[in-house]
């Protein structure tokens, strides 16, 4: 339930606040003193567009609070899959600032605008005047129709299905449209794939031959180098090897007179076995180098061939040839197994079909009979709101091809007299006619959807008198099980409240302001006295007042 509004800095509004309570509460006001302005604060609080011409003082923010009692609407897990704190009285608030941004909380949580539109939707309804046209809409009548049905749980199931079915559809057009390039190009793919696979590249072998091209192409400087540093290990005069071997057993001679002279001579020792190995390994490496002229040009003849793929396919390593060799080899698979995916996806589409064609028929089945529940109970309805001659229709149709809401065309048809023909109701309808229809329309889908809170910007438009009483009643007898606030000019609904505000300006230096005031029984009589007369109020204006109060 609604409990409290605070706006600041919104249109004609510097700063206000409201308590709502339970039952109906309604608000009046002269034409132009911000009525709408409320319901406008309401829905920007809720998710609609930020707009900075909203701002009344450019340079400063605006801010609109909204305070709910969520105690009775088992909203606990839908606060725990948002990661929100849950309290029993949720605040949500809005914030514009001076450089247009917007930012949106929940109980001080940062929130984004799809997730406060998704709870407002489980909080309140706001009905303003424009949604009359939505009498015409097929997606409002697809949705009250289903409301009344209690179809909300088969349409859902419907729906998805139906998303599954179009995603098949997408996917058998683009593997169409796939196949077609790929056949297209598919003897240059096959050239492309055969190149790559016949050359039988191998990962790291780039780096391997380019490491012996190194080798054979120096071979005969590489030998001569070995050998000279070999000379210079092996001479038998000076020969390094000799020549520590020497040092080791002179040393060895005298180790013993001076300190660490045995450690010195292993060191030595140690030595002489290191060089012995490093000899054996150069002579062991200048056997194997060898020029070898054939050996070399078959390396430079695969490295030029691996160089020759890579500048043509654009690709910098053996890795990324072989890659695109596998991307080749996938696209050939495709092309050559077309035909077996699309028969499987064909078979996919026929059975998702079948059932979607079989659930839109159930649908369609429970929305007739509903139609006609429906149909007799607003025509019956609107006789007792003065129209005794009136009939409401909702004709359905079977359209040949299921859309997101089914196989149902659904058409709202009126008269307002039984010897007229019917027609689709916004095309012959009054304004008056129209505001009671929709008045009905939302009293059946506020008793379905258990909404704790609707709320009415003139949905009395083009009625008065008796009819407007009758209204009044019917919101009364609504206000027993929700919360109804309503915005009305007309008395007869004014003194149906259990609570009454005035929306009411003031004129300053720096412009019109708008403000809001909770009236007291004293303060409803003389409003409502008002709304009755031209001018000020009579004696007798005051005692009809006071009749139409039930004082």
């Amino acid at each position: 339930m609604l409990q409290h509004l605070f706006v600041q800095n919104y249109a004609l509004i510097d700063e206000l606040q409201i308590d709502f309570h339970a039952g109906l509460t309604v608000i009046t006001g002269e034409t132009g003193a911000g009525k709408s302005i409320l319901l406008g604060a309401l829905a920007l609080a809720l998710g609609n567009r930020a707009d900075l011409n909203s701002l009344k003082d450019k340079e400063k923010k605006c801010v609109i609070e909204i305070e709910f009692d969520v105690r009775k609407l088992h909203l606990q897990s839908f606060f725990d899959d948002n990661s929100l704190d849950y309290e029993d009285q949720t605040i949500i608030r809005r914030e514009i600032t001076p450089k247009g941004k917007s930012r949106a909380f929940i109980n001080d949580t940062p929130v984004n605008i799809g997730l406060l539109k998704t709870i407002g939707e489980q909080l309140i309804d706001i009905h303003s005047q424009h949604q009359n046209l939505d009498l015409n809409s097929q997606e409002f009548q697809v949705n009250f129709v289903d409301a009344i049905a209690n179809n909300q749980s088969q349409l859902h199931s419907y729906q998805k299905l139906f998303y599954d079915y179009k995603a098949t559809q997408s996917a058998i057009a683009n593997l169409k449209t796939k196949n077609t390039q790929q056949k297209e190009r598919f003897d240059f793919i096959q050239f492309q794939h055969k190149e790559l696979s016949s050359a039988k590249l191998k990962t790291n072998e780039q780096d391997e031959l380019e490491q012996e091209q190194r080798l054979l192409s120096n071979s005969e400087e590489i030998a001569e180098n070995l050998s000279l540093a070999l000379k210079h290990f092996l001479r038998d005069d000076f020969g390094l090897l000799n020549e520590l071997a020497s040092a080791k057993n002179e040393l060895s001679k005298v180790a013993e007179f001076f300190e660490n002279g045995n450690d010195i001579v292993e060191r030595v020792k140690a030595a002489h076995i290191d060089l012995v190995d490093l000899v054996a390994d150069l002579e062991q490496k200048a056997e194997v180098i060898g020029h070898d002229p054939q050996k070399l040009e078959k390396i430079n003849s695969r490295l030029n061939q691996i160089y020759t793929l890579q500048q043509k396919h654009n690709c910098r390593s053996i890795e990324k040839l072989l890659t695109l060799e596998k991307q080749y080899y996938n696209e050939l698979n495709e092309v050559e197994s077309f035909g077996e995916e699309l028969l499987q996806l064909e078979k996919q589409l026929e059975t998702q079909q079948k059932e979607l064609i079989a659930q839109a028929n159930s649908l369609h089945k429970k929305r007739e009979k509903a139609a006609c529940e429906i149909s007799e109970n607003i025509s019956k309805q609107l006789s007792g709101l003065g129209m005794p001659h009136a009939i409401f229709k909702i004709e359905i149709t079977k359209s040949p091809t299921p859309d997101k809401h089914g196989s149902s065309f659904i058409v709202f048809k009126f008269t307002a007299d039984k010897a007229m023909q019917l027609r689709e109701v916004t095309e012959v309808a009054s304004g008056g006619e129209l505001s009671r229809i929709m008045l009905i329309i939302k009293s059946l889908i506020a008793e379905k959807r258990a909404l704790p809170s609707l709320i009415f910007d003139e949905i009395d438009t083009g009625v008065s008198g008796e009819i407007a009483n009758k209204m009044g009643n019917i919101m009364q007898h609504m206000a027993a099980s929700m919360q109804i606030i309503t915005i009305t000019h007309l008395p007869q609904i004014a003194a149906k409240g259990h609570h009454h505000s005035i929306v009411y300006k003031t004129h300053e230096t720096d412009g019109a302001t708008t403000h809001i005031k909770s009236l007291v029984e004293s303060e409803r009589i003389e409003t409502i006295a008002r709304m009755l007369s031209s001018g000020e109020p009579g004696k007798a204006a005051m005692e009809n007042a006071k009749e139409l109060l039930g004082n």
